[in-house]
């Protein structure tokens, strides 16, 4: 959509445009020609480099990450039962100790 309008900005004065027309369309394209690259033209030339993830550090992140994503849901999961008696959140598998400390149930 957005190169579909560029692309109009940028088209040669057709026959039936006004003087009006053209002269706001040329200064859209000049303001264009100047503005800063978009984020897809962006994307498209800058390089992208790969998170370096094979480390145990970059792992141990990760599984950090997805662990306490799981918490939350079983959070949530816990919020919905409590009142209702069931819930849309389908359980993580994560029990919680009398201190409130999370554990991964198929530890146990």
């Amino acid at each position: 959509m957005l190169n579909a309008a560029v692309n109009e900005v940028r088209q040669p004065r057709a026959d039936e445009e006004t003087s009006s027309v053209y002269v706001r369309r040329r200064a859209a394209q000049e303001r264009l020609s100047q503005s800063a690259p978009t984020l897809c033209e962006r994307v498209k030339t800058e390089p992208v480099t790969p998170p370096v993830v094979d480390s145990d550090y970059a792992c141990g992140q990760r599984w950090l990450e997805e662990f306490h994503n799981c918490m939350t849901l079983q959070h949530l999961r816990f919020a919905d039962i409590q009142p209702t008696g069931r819930s849309q959140v389908p359980d993580q598998n994560i029990i919680f100790d009398q201190s409130g400390i999370a554990r991964d149930s198929n530890d146990f």
